[in-house]
């Protein structure tokens, strides 16, 4: 069972309907601005002053601001064209020009040997360069200095706005940019990270609006499975009307009835938006449905919230410990981002008690068993097998061994690139770790000179052909510098160079 649609129904009957569903508004976009919001006037008098100094002469951002502390922008040699029309929509992309190549080359050394002090030598003289600051955030991270890591995630994103196409609008339904191209993933992982981060920090609406954003960028292929957290997003952002919209909306589209996650959540939006006995009797019936449907998502959240189930419940064979783990990988995959990222929500007093009483009610329901059968082997044969936009979710969220490749985490198997790592190549042998080095830097290395004497060669003409030019870049005005000014279908370097599958 994937998590997108089998039908294309994004761009149809229900285009205008989706395209306002799934409207950013540019104003919550900015997880500081909801801070001072939520704590009012007194935080927002003591910390006034300049906050944007517009240091990039002619420099603005839509989804993120410019900062004092940032770096000049020059260019590296990135820019974005556009790809193609089909219909109503435009797609667009990033590309490289030979010189990010090297950088990027560069990069995927340090990414493969694991050491990110390359990172830090590229990024010492090209400030922006999009993977490097990545991997930089994720060792700050791991640091726990979340301060700096957030601001080089927001660095990424502004030097990726920055290199827009003149015509490409983010925030447009009918805009798109896809995965599938190597040069785009790191925009993606960059915006999926900005998301977090605000999650961090409690400020839900930031973080819808940045779902909002990834998932209307390829929504029929989505990615990164945001129809998988995004209800959570909302809950927790108590965006209850839009829930309940977007599971009308895209219930055919996405067949959000057969996912978990949006079971419960349409049940627990009902719930928690009720204003009479009506409306909760309403929300314990979708509840029981869900739990016919799901039980598993009952048991993982027990077992998150550390709770003993019910004995009628804990007896019952399609909640038991036992029977969740003969449930499909994929399936299980879902139902752990479910219950991991909504476990708060189900903490509360008020929904833990409604929780424990539906499904023992459920469960003591004779009428149900059946069907709660009939259900288990119907998983049995939606959920085969594990839909890589929800392994690469797992990965993300770090419900899974990482794959160690930052840069592109579970590559989509039919994805595209107009250069591509040497992993497939042949390598020098008996070389070890240099004739690797080597190898990343100079894949036209001749094993026949000696490793020593090659590996000066090839940092030599590496560093030799990257760093004059970017010092270049930089001594020139703030017009030529400016991405957008730049002409990418005149970039010789890809003239004749078609995407690599």
């Amino acid at each position: 069972m994937n998590a997108k649609s089998s039908t294309d129904n994004g761009e149809n009957s229900d285009s205008i309907s989706c395209a306002e569903l799934f409207k950013v508004d540019p104003k919550l976009l900015d997880a500081s601005e909801e801070l001072k919001r939520a704590l009012g006037k007194a935080f927002k008098q003591n910390i006034s002053g300049p906050t944007n100094p517009h240091r990039n002469t002619g420099a603005y951002g839509r989804i993120v601001k410019s900062q004092l502390n940032w770096p000049p922008i020059k260019n590296i040699g990135l820019s974005m064209i556009q790809e193609k029309k089909e219909g109503n929509i435009t797609w667009f992309t990033f590309v490289h020009n030979s010189n990010y190549e090297k950088l990027e080359r560069l990069y995927w050394f340090g990414e493969d040997s694991l050491d990110h002090g390359i990172a830090n030598e590229i990024l010492s003289e090209s400030f922006y360069h999009l993977n490097s600051l990545l991997m930089l955030a994720n060792v700050m991270m791991m640091s726990e200095d979340v301060t700096q890591a957030a601001d080089l995630i927001k660095r990424g994103i502004f030097y990726c706005e920055q290199s827009f196409h003149s015509l490409f609008q983010p925030f447009d339904w009918t805009h798109r940019i896809s995965y599938l191209h190597y040069e785009n993933r790191v925009f993606y992982l960059l915006l999926h990270r900005h998301m977090l981060n605000a999650l961090n920090k409690r400020c839900f609406e930031t973080s819808l609006n940045l779902a909002k954003l990834i998932f209307k960028m390829d929504p029929n292929d989505d990615p990164f499975a945001l129809i998988l957290q995004i209800d959570s997003i909302a809950l927790r952002a108590r965006q209850f009307s839009w829930i309940k919209k977007a599971y009308a909306l895209m219930k055919d589209w996405k067949n959000l009835h057969l996912l978990p996650n949006w079971r419960y959540s349409i049940a627990m939006a009902e719930f928690m938006d009720a204003k009479d006995d009506d409306s909760r009797q309403r929300a314990s019936a979708l509840l029981s449905d869900a739990i016919v449907g799901f039980p598993g998502v009952v048991t993982q959240l027990l077992e998150e919230l550390q709770v003993q189930p019910d004995s009628a419940v804990d007896a019952n064979q399609f909640l038991s410990a036992f029977g969740y783990h003969k449930e499909p990988e994929g399936y299980k995959a879902i139902v752990k981002i479910y219950s991991k990222q909504t476990s708060e929500l189900w903490q509360a007093p008020e929904s833990l008690s409604w929780l424990e009483e539906v499904t023992r009610l459920t469960v003591l329901d004779k009428k149900l068993q059946n069907k709660m059968k009939e259900e288990r082997d119907k998983r049995q044969k939606r959920f085969v097998g594990m839909p890589q936009n929800i392994e690469r979710l797992m990965e993300l969220l770090g419900y899974s061994a990482s794959s160690g490749r930052i840069s592109d985490p579970v590559p989509p198997t039919n994805g595209t690139a107009r250069y591509v790592r040497n992993d497939g190549a042949q390598r020098p042998e008996g070389g070890g770790f240099l004739a690797d080095l080597i190898h990343s830097l100079h894949p036209d290395y001749n094993p026949n000179i000696p490793l020593q004497e090659a590996l000066t060669n090839a940092l030599r003409n590496a560093i030799a052909q990257v760093m004059p030019r970017a010092q270049a870049n930089q001594g020139q005005g703030a017009e030529a510098n400016n991405p957008q000014n730049q002409n990418p279908d005149n970039d010789g370097d890809f003239e004749d160079n078609d995407n690599l599958d």
